[in-house]
């Protein structure tokens, strides 16, 4: 699902705006797409950020699993 947000969640938008001007056609649309994003927490890269500074320590980091090494050691 990841992959496609790039197009996926415009289009739910999209289709959401639509749907709530057939309740009320003289809805302005502006306001209801920032009525349809109100309340979305703002995208956070700082995770990505740290597993990566995690992945690249010293420390042996092994899969629970498979019990492979999963650090970036080069």
């Amino acid at each position: 699902m990841s992959h496609y947000a790039c197009w996926l969640e415009p289009a739910i938008t999209h289709e959401r705006v639509q749907l709530m001007q057939g309740y009320n056609p003289q809805a302005d649309v502006g306001m209801l797409q920032e009525a349809h994003l109100a309340g979305k927490p703002p995208r956070d890269s700082a995770g990505p950020a740290a597993d990566h500074q995690v992945l690249s320590t010293q420390a042996p980091l092994n899969c629970l699993w498979s019990h492979q090494d999963l650090s970036m050691r080069a």
